[in-house]
């Protein structure tokens, strides 16, 4: 119960700072990924990177070894 109310919180929190900021709410799932991606990278920002043409014409997986 006590962790429900936390997280109620907490989005609740975000979610009028993009109010208060944007003053409207977009994709607001997208800005919990990033925010929950960011706290847990110890708050640097993940950078991604597009593979190369012939990675992907190989039919080499980018995933491979994450999946």
């Amino acid at each position: 119960m006590r962790l429900t109310l936390v997280w109620r919180a907490f989005l609740t929190q975000i979610y009028h700072e993009v109010l208060q900021r944007e003053e409207k709410v977009g994709n607001f799932t997208s800005l919990l990924r990033v925010a929950c991606t960011t706290h847990l990278n110890q708050g640097k920002r993940l950078t991604l990177t597009n593979p190369s043409l012939k990675q992907a014409e190989s039919g080499n997986s980018i995933a491979k070894g994450y999946l």
